[in-house]
């Protein structure tokens, strides 16, 4: 913390400033490596106990010293070899700076071209596609195949898991190409046109579709545990037309990009560019309708979902339970809405630790004149929130089978029919 005060000076010089230098960052990372490893062994303890709750625990205790002392020896290794690295990327900070410095801002497109981060980069990108097709395509399948699931709710989990896949599919590989070239456009002709306007409307459709269903999940469970005793808020008949809307309304909105989009190309490069005005005209301003998006379908509807998982989780603490011969089945009841109400949350959840920090990055992005006024830092920590946004299609099915023991019932049930067809 004592950076924020000094602006990155050493305060502590000599031989004690030296091992100083060298440790703190060391410690640093070696504890988050740590925590990272702690946390995957959290998770096979877990899926053990629930996926195969009758066999033996997959991490016994009398082997949790070994494993403890193999995350501290891991990371210690880990560190270490990248240190080589870790000096290479401060080297190239700081040169970067200098250049930046001496050139103006022109080399904040430069900044992700170490190789470290372009590595990382596309591993992450291509696990986050994997994790995202497999999962979200067994949230389909289930929802399809398990009569028990055919609820408004897992509809709408199961529209989210289409509209995951359709950002995984078209968007993540752009990113990852973006990630490579700096931006340029690698395709050109009438191909490179279509996908310039295809692949950003895409991606925004998705994205409207995933918040629009969080709102369904939200008032089906709203009027579950606020009116139990009412007839449902969305019944299962008129599903099909609640799921249909979701595409329409985003289709409808996100159209005006279609006119606006426009490759442009030379012998040099290819560029994709919004030519707003050229469609729209001089007084028309895409800042401003960009902006009147994210409110309408990001800011409000997230602000919405906390005041009614509010209200739920106030009706679920302070509800009366009923006499005692219907105790059972209220006690049942309120289980299962507890389950369903912690799935939603968490899924809410990480949709605005995803989704916020990086609508809040493009609005920044939007309103500068130019993107050679951004430093590079910010160039770097809007790289991260993207690919924040992007894990979101991966991490929301995986709740689905964390939170719903219906789902992991299912994939069980599928896998082993699978086996047996096999």
């Amino acid at each position: 913390m004592f950076y924020l005060h000094t602006k990155d000076s050493f305060l502590v010089g000599g031989q004690l400033g030296q091992a100083l230098c060298k440790l703190i960052p060391f410690f640093g990372d070696v504890s988050f490596v740590v925590s990272i490893q702690s946390l995957i062994l959290i998770a096979v303890d877990r899926f053990g106990a629930v996926v195969f709750p009758l066999r033996s625990p997959l991490i016994r205790s009398k082997l949790c010293p070994f494993f403890i002392l193999a995350t501290w020896i891991v990371a210690r290794a880990v560190i270490q070899s990248c240190l080589t690295a870790y000096v290479q990327f401060h080297r190239y900070v700081a040169n970067l700076s200098m250049n930046l410095t001496v050139n103006g801002s022109s080399g904040s497109w430069n900044c992700l071209n170490f190789s470290g981060l372009k590595i990382g980069g596309t591993v992450a990108f291509c696990l986050i596609i994997i994790v995202s097709l497999v999962a979200n395509s067994l949230i389909v399948i289930i929802v399809y195949k398990t009569p028990k699931l055919r609820k408004p709710i897992n509809y709408f989990i199961a529209n989210m898991a289409l509209s995951d896949l359709m950002f995984s599919i078209f968007w993540i590989p752009w990113s990852l190409s973006d990630f490579h070239t700096n931006y340029l456009f690698l395709i050109g002709g009438q191909l490179g046109q279509a996908l310039c306007k295809l692949v950003p409307f895409f991606r925004d459709v998705s994205s409207i579709v995933s918040i629009q269903n969080l709102i369904l999940i939200a008032v089906d469970r709203f009027g579950a545990v606020v009116f139990p005793l009412r007839s449902p808020l969305i019944r299962s008949k008129l599903c099909p037309f609640f799921i249909l809307a979701t595409w329409i309304v985003p289709v409808a909105v996100n159209s005006p990009f279609l006119f606006a989009n426009e490759l442009v190309e030379s012998p040099e490069r290819n560029w994709c560019v919004k030519k707003w005005k050229k469609a729209f005209g001089e007084s028309s301003s895409r800042a401003n309708f960009v902006l009147a998006l994210y409110i309408l379908f990001i800011y409000l509807p997230v602000l919405l979902l906390v005041i009614l998982y509010s209200i739920i989780v106030i009706k679920v603490k302070t509800q009366a339970h009923p006499g005692e011969q219907s105790a059972n089945s209220q006690q049942h009841r309120d289980r299962k809405n507890r389950n369903v109400l912690q799935m939603s949350i968490a899924i809410l959840t990480v949709f605005g630790i995803c989704w916020l920090p990086v609508s809040i990055n493009f609005l920044i992005i939007l309103y500068q004149d130019t993107l050679t006024h951004l430093s590079c830092s910010f160039r770097i920590y809007d790289e991260v929130t993207i690919y924040m946004a992007t894990a979101y299609c991966a991490i929301n099915p995986v709740i689905c089978f964390m939170f719903s023991s219906n789902y992991r019932k299912a994939l069980k049930r599928l896998i082993k029919c699978s086996f047996v067809q096999a």
